[in-house]
């Protein structure tokens, strides 16, 4: 099995078991009506963020610090032009900056 596989097998695994095992409180008591129903949905939403830190830091081993950032979304927003957007003009719509 390649490791682009075991990545997102670990992924899924972890995001859905870590979720659902946190849910869990909801689903055997009150449900949405519980008390702690704001503090498992958030926690909920964060198994996602907590698999894909361990996939990225512990199943890819990525050695760079660079790459780890690309591997998480983390890269760089700026555009490749050395001319801020506000002086690309309305060619910029329609055709890629050159450096």
């Amino acid at each position: 099995m390649s490791r682009k596989v075991v990545s997102i097998i670990v992924f899924l695994a972890l995001s859905l078991g870590l979720s659902w095992l946190i849910a869990l409180p909801l689903w055997l008591g009150d449900g949405l009506a519980s008390p702690f129903f704001i503090v498992v949905a958030l926690a909920v939403m964060a198994t996602l963020a907590i698999a894909a830190l361990v996939v990225v830091f512990f199943v890819e081993q990525h050695s760079a610090k660079g790459v780890r950032r690309r591997a998480l979304g983390l890269g760089s927003v700026r555009p490749r032009s050395s001319w801020p957007p506000c002086l690309w003009g309305p060619r910029s719509v329609f055709t890629r900056p050159t450096s």
